[in-house]
């Protein structure tokens, strides 16, 4: 088995870990001597941030249109926050944060930027902080969103210009998105409403020129880009989407085995049959984006998903320890091929989850585990699913 290279590896977000399936443990001290290589040459202190501990175990987030009648009662006048969270709680098994899309497709059609669009919302800002402060109450946090790509509306007056030498107008290497001078409003905007993080639309990082209004505005923001940052990022993002593209095995996050504190949510917005990727997202440990009206698209959540994804969360939310676990060994060997696990620790307890990707039903034995430590304690073996 020909060793990885741990510089070329450091360079990927997905790490090709077909020769490493079913691998000998003899070869485990190989890679956790690599593992170790790669962790130095990362930064790792905003893992360790108290503020930022709950989003460590974020797992459900819920993407929502504000201009959606579900949204907001116009009749009577109201935000529908808690019917909203009532159903991801009965539904969904309770959101960990919203997400609020104030722009696309609407955005264009007037000389309003998108942070117009927040302003505009009934009530104004005051109306989004009373809903932002109702959400708080229930243990729910709050995103707003913010488009890089939203150049061609008016500008913000009276921006502050950037302490950062290559200015607001530096390109983001990943898409080529220009950082317009809205980081000054924008930060205002999230001081006025008192949101916990953002969501960065199109993006797989973020920019010090960008970046630092923002934690003025509020130490803690959480950063949530819809693209896997470089490992670079890990600095400031400490969370992220996953498209389901990202989660068939033999496939690895880079992240996830280097930093299994970081947030990420599986997501596939066209899919009509999610089955497969909420159980490959639980597979890896990961959390999931609830997203229905996509674009005024109705792509709604069955039933059987539901029930899926509640049971995955009560699992990740129990054994979140674990799931973060340092040490933990992907694509441990199992006795049916097709038949992937991983395993994870915390504390006396050992998690295995299991994807069957064989094509067929299987009905024999799939792992060989201990019945008892080197001390001779026995050990008790339960299926949690």
């Amino acid at each position: 088995m020909k060793p990885p290279d741990p510089t070329a590896w450091r360079a990927k977000r997905f790490i090709d870990f077909s020769s490493y399936v079913g691998r000998p443990e003899t070869v485990d001290a190989e890679l956790a001597h690599i593992r170790g290589q790669l962790r130095r040459t990362l930064d790792g202190r905003n893992f360790e941030r108290e503020g930022l501990a709950w989003y460590r175990r974020a797992y459900v987030e819920a993407f929502l249109f504000m201009y959606d009648t579900s949204f907001y009662d116009r009749e009577v006048g109201r935000y529908r926050i808690d019917e909203i969270l009532d159903d991801g709680e009965r539904e969904f098994g309770g959101y960990d944060f919203i997400m609020l899309w104030q722009s696309y497709p609407r955005l264009g059609i007037d000389g309003r930027n998108q942070i117009d669009f927040y302003r505009d919302m009934p009530g104004g800002l005051p109306g989004l902080r009373a809903l932002t402060e109702r959400a708080h109450e229930r243990g729910v946090r709050v995103f707003v969103n913010y488009n890089p790509w939203d150049i061609g509306t008016r500008r913000e007056a009276g921006t502050a210009p950037s302490a950062d030498p290559r200015g607001y107008r530096y390109t983001f290497p990943e898409k080529g998105a220009p950082v317009i001078a809205d980081a000054e409003a924008l930060a205002a905007l999230i001081e006025a409403i008192g949101v916990d993080g953002i969501f960065l639309d199109t993006m797989g990082s973020d920019d010090p020129g960008f970046r630092t209004p923002l934690e003025r505005a509020n130490p803690h923001i959480v950063f949530n880009p819809e693209g896997v940052p470089p490992l670079d990022a890990l600095n400031s993002i400490t969370g992220s989407w996953l498209q389901h593209s990202s989660l068939a095995p033999p496939k690895l996050s880079a992240i996830r085995w280097l930093e299994p504190r970081f947030s990420f949510r599986a997501i596939d917005r066209e899919s009509l049959d999610r089955r497969a990727y909420i159980q490959e997202a639980f597979f890896h440990g990961c959390g999931l984006v609830v997203w229905e009206n996509i674009f005024g698209w109705w792509n709604p959540w069955s039933s059987e998903e539901r029930s899926l994804l509640r049971r995955c969360v009560r699992l990740l939310r129990e054994h979140a320890e674990a799931f973060q676990d340092p040490d933990w060994q992907p694509y441990v060997a199992t006795h049916v091929e097709g038949v992937y696990a991983h395993r994870w620790h915390s504390g006396d307890t050992t998690v295995h989850t299991l994807l069957n990707a064989s094509g067929g039903p299987v009905d024999s034995p799939v792992l060989t585990v201990p019945s008892a430590t080197e001390g001779g304690l026995e050990l008790r073996h339960y299926d949690v699913w």
